[in-house]
């Protein structure tokens, strides 16, 4: 009989421990899945230029000391001699490399294939 009673309590507490766990496991990932919440971002409010870098296009070559100009949130131009609009911002990026249009920040390209390739040694 007393061994009946060590192993009852002994389950009961293994139970105990395990549902413990559980909960910890269940409010640790809700406050990750907290901190996965989207910033948001204010609509662009001036014209902005980015002046003096090398500009590799997709479809027009290099551009060297371009110039690339965005309006409400979207590329506008991209050359060498453009009209910018009054109040434009102006930001010097002499020496810089740019790529407009050809990275997508919002891409998946590399990551869903990560485990479509076993991995091997």
């Amino acid at each position: 009989m007393k061994n009946h009673v060590e192993l009852a309590r002994a389950v009961a507490a293994t139970m105990l421990a395990v549902s413990s766990l559980t909960w910890v496991v269940i409010l640790f990932s809700t406050t990750t899945a907290m901190g996965q919440v989207r910033m948001t971002v204010p609509p662009q409010s001036e014209p902005v230029a980015l002046s003096g870098a090398t500009i590799h296009t997709v479809t027009g070559g290099v551009i060297e000391n371009g110039i690339i100009l965005m309006e409400h949130g979207l590329i506008s131009a991209v050359g060498t001699d453009i009209a910018l609009p009054s109040g434009t911002k102006i930001i010097d990026v002499s020496g810089k490399h740019i790529y407009p249009g050809l990275i997508d920040a919002y891409s998946t390209v590399g990551i869903s294939e990560i485990g479509a390739v076993g991995v091997s040694s």
